[in-house]
């Protein structure tokens, strides 16, 4: 296991929703650390390719239960003190949430895409 580095998640985010061309994103938050994806397929596939990394994704309920934390506590982490990413869909009428682990898992590089 490693920790999670920040911008090393949020530059893995990018390069798998440019990979893959599943449509637009924005980068926002204090430390540009929340990465919020145009529709929930794109937010579903680049959560999955995130943990085909090692990246461990949950959503910020289940991080506070993990780690001993109020929910407004790890909110205020990922909108207000930038230390937590986080890769939001906010469509019409739901918004999801998912955050990783501190810790990451060791896997070995998949490689790129198949054509």
């Amino acid at each position: 296991m490693e920790a999670v580095i920040l911008t090393e998640i949020r530059d893995s985010a990018i390069r798998i929703a440019i990979r893959l061309a599943i449509g637009d994103y924005l980068i926002k938050g204090p430390h540009d650390n929340i990465m919020e994806l145009e529709s929930r397929v794109a937010w579903a596939t680049v959560s999955a390719e995130l943990y085909q990394e090692g990246y461990v994704l949950i959503t910020p309920e289940e991080y506070a239960t993990a780690y001993d934390l109020t929910l407004a506590e790890v909110i205020d982490r990922i909108e207000n003190k930038g230390i937590l990413f986080a890769l939001i869909y906010a469509g019409r009428s739901e918004t999801l949430t998912v955050i990783p682990l501190a810790e990451r898992e060791q896997r070995e590089y998949l490689g790129p895409m198949p054509a």
